[in-house]
């Protein structure tokens, strides 16, 4: 039973993965799109920023709703399911409330908004991030059904919906910047909103083959199961909001620091959302039901053994990723973006950026993970002074790095506060479960090893053979995984390939 339960863990962590990849590389296509037609440019932040404010808002209080809501929602499906399906009802029209007023209130402090997201724009591409922000803000109610029905597919284990679902999605917002560029300057906000809208209606179809059709419930004020989620929210949406105006203060300081640097900020967030996305997404989301009923039947010991098999997959992919970003940054950037207004002097920054922050990729996974097993446990506070104390953390790194380096040390600050999170988070998870979660030394040894080896062979085909950056990146990106994959074989830490369970 435990070995069938392993290797159905192993292949819907594949199988998100490759439909992970596939939505992401769409949405990393969006951002090839956005550079080929207006470069690094007052149009492209100033999409950005109109971008940017709608979702920071609603990650605020959308992020932490639907956070909550999985533990509780599992917990009530275990008693009774028609009871917990009446529970979405009303945690869904619930948020849909908080977003419509977070609408309204764009919508009237549309122009202060923006400033402060963006303070160093001139005033013709304030004016035009204000009239992008009055567009997309509409895209917030939708935003409701896109965050809870993800929420709820997922703690029912339909993990491959909630992965498509992204696909029409960026499909939309690709179709959105070519309109924009070709036809309509303003077109690019209305077809971005039409994007979120073909997601939301995946997902409301995907619900109903799951036995949910959504039925508005106002009654959502008296009920007990919202108000414990509503206690458990403060501390999430505080720690949310920390990670928020921290990019904020990011992109605040990139407009201060370089034209077009809100940008590159954007450009190399994207690239590294592609690269530790799909492996640490699709790990945290397989992992995070699984976490979330241990919690629930108040098993420590459950937890810690999911909460570790979490990570030791994660380690095993995260550790040479990280390897390889360094030899074939150059490679990727060039082939990625080197095309239409984004010339060479533009391609080198992003490298360096790239680079910087590849440093924080094992962190961020295993503050995925580690949060989420915080969440099970409906322990938000811990999570949150731990983000906001590296927040605190990487605010002074980036006036400081920021001042020395410019955009790179933006980069670099993150990545540092990035591991002081990680750290900080490991350590309080250590308290409250009183036993080890961790993979062992020895494990993570002999990962860190292989992906050594993996980077001295990527490496010297990166030195010695000069060939074209397309061919170069497909070619090292092949041998690297080859190398690892088979060492990692022989060592008998693949959960991929081995047939026994990897070594703890």
């Amino acid at each position: 039973m435990k070995e069938k339960l392993i290797k159905s863990a192993k292949f819907s962590i594949l199988g998100v993965m490759a439909i992970t990849l596939t939505s992401k590389f769409l949405g990393f296509v969006k951002e090839l799109v956005l550079a080929y037609f207006f470069g690094v440019s007052e149009i492209s932040d100033a999409y950005l920023i109109s971008q940017t404010i709608p979702g920071t808002l609603f990650q605020l209080v959308g992020t932490g709703i639907t956070t909550c809501f999985v533990p509780i929602y599992l917990a009530k499906k275990a008693e009774n399911r028609e009871q917990a399906l009446k529970f979405v009802d009303k945690f869904l029209s619930m948020v849909l409330c908080v977003s419509a007023a977070l609408t309204l209130i764009v919508l009237i402090f549309t122009r202060g908004i923006v400033r402060i997201f963006a303070m160093g724009f001139d005033a013709q591409t304030m004016r035009l991030a204000e009239i992008f922000t009055r567009i997309s803000v509409s895209s917030l109610v939708i935003s409701a059904f896109v965050y809870v029905l993800t929420a709820f597919l997922n703690a029912e284990k339909k993990f491959f919906s909630t992965a498509v679902s992204v696909i029409p999605y960026n499909l939309g917002l690709i179709c959105a910047i070519w309109v924009g560029a070709e036809f309509d300057l303003y077109a690019i906000s209305y077809v971005s909103v039409l994007a979120i809208v073909l997601q939301m209606i995946y997902l409301l179809i995907s619900a109903k083959r799951c036995g949910y059709g959504f039925v508005p419930s106002f009654r959502w004020a008296k009920d007990k199961d919202i108000r414990q989620s509503l206690m458990l929210l403060p501390p999430v949406i505080l720690g949310v909001a920390a990670t928020e105006i921290n990019t904020l203060i990011d992109r605040t300081l990139a407009s201060v620091l370089l034209v077009g640097g809100i940008t590159v900020i954007s450009y190399g967030t994207s690239l590294f959302n592609l690269l530790v996305g799909v492996f640490a997404q699709s790990v945290s989301t397989v992992y995070y039901p699984s976490i979330a009923e241990a919690a629930a039947s108040k098993d420590n010991e459950a937890v810690s053994k999911q909460v570790k098999k979490a990570l030791e997959f994660l380690l095993f992919m995260m550790i040479p990723l990280t390897a390889g970003v360094f030899v074939v940054s150059d490679e990727l950037v060039n082939v990625c973006f080197r095309h239409g207004s984004f010339n060479a002097d533009d391609a080198r920054l992003l490298s360096g950026v790239l680079i910087l922050y590849s440093l924080g990729i094992v962190a961020y996974g295993i503050r995925q993970v580690i949060s989420n097993a915080f969440y099970s446990l409906r322990m938000t506070k811990q999570p949150m002074i731990n983000t906001v104390i590296g927040i605190v953390i990487n605010i002074g790194a980036n006036f400081l790095f920021g001042y020395l380096w410019g955009i790179k040390g933006l980069a670099l600050a993150t990545s540092l506060s990035t591991a002081v999170i990680c750290v900080l988070l490991i350590i309080s998870l250590r308290k409250v479960l009183k036993q080890s979660f961790l993979p062992s030394i020895k494990t993570v040894i002999m990962y860190l090893v292989s992906a050594g080896i993996m980077f001295a062979a990527c490496f010297a085909i990166d030195y010695f053979w000069k060939v074209s950056d397309l061919i170069s990146l497909i070619v090292i990106a092949a041998a690297g995984v080859a190398v690892y994959m088979i060492l990692t074989w022989i060592l008998g830490i693949n959960p991929i390939l081995s047939k026994k369970k990897a070594k703890s």
